[in-house]
């Protein structure tokens, strides 16, 4: 099975400090590349969770920013995410960051998640060498795992040619693979989502999408 099929959200669309200060389209790039190789091989099987222990993960967050959660053209960005998730026989617990970012306007939401699909670092290169940095970044606080899942509030804003963009509320999370290889973070602003987006405190439609691994 392709990581397309295996992380079907990623169409709807670092550790403290990521600010945006060192993003450049080829490591963003590369790091998207990463994961899908990393992940290439999970497919759409549930997650075998540990019992114990500890793990970091690593990856790239999308988000993208529209009027009407019908549009297709909006505010693209493209950033990295960490997390780290401590395990138990009862769940454990889970959090972390995404920074690190670059975005553009006008953009078909299509273009990039095409290319992310092919997963060739190349390409989305390309697509993000006319990106503009942007600065800030989003925590994703501490929660609890409940066997291969987890619900998650969403906190920060990021600020992109002049535009406080501001994400909250909740998001829903998932591990993928053997040992919990990888992990997957979803929050949708607008119809039945429950996360919030507001452009300049005016109320927006989008998504939020995090892949990562160990």
């Amino acid at each position: 099975m392709s990581l397309s099929r295996a992380l079907p959200f990623l169409f709807l669309t670092a550790c403290a400090g990521q600010t945006g200060s060192n993003v450049s389209p080829q490591a963003i790039a590369d790091s998207v590349a990463d994961v899908i190789a990393d992940l290439s091989d999970v497919g759409g099987s549930p997650a075998t969770m540990p019992p114990s222990g500890s793990a970091t993960y690593s990856g790239y967050a999308t988000a993208f920013v529209k009027e009407a959660i019908t549009d297709q053209t909006g505010r693209q960005l493209v950033g990295s995410a960490a997390l780290n998730a401590t395990f138990t026989a009862a769940g454990g617990r889970i959090d972390g960051t995404i920074g690190d970012m670059l975005g553009k306007t006008g953009v078909n939401q299509t273009e990039l998640f095409t290319a992310i699909q092919n997963g060739h670092a190349s390409e989305i290169e390309d697509i993000l060498a006319d990106y503009t940095e942007a600065t800030g970044q989003i925590t994703l606080e501490e929660t609890a795992i409940s066997g291969a899942g987890f619900t998650v509030a969403i906190d920060g804003t990021i600020t992109h040619e002049g535009d406080a963009l501001k994400f909250d509320g909740r998001g829903s999370g998932n591990f993928s693979g053997d040992g919990a290889t990888g992990v997957q973070v979803t929050g949708i602003a607008g119809g039945t989502g429950d996360m919030t987006l507001t452009e300049n405190d005016a109320l927006r439609a989008g998504t939020l999408a995090v892949v990562a691994s160990q």
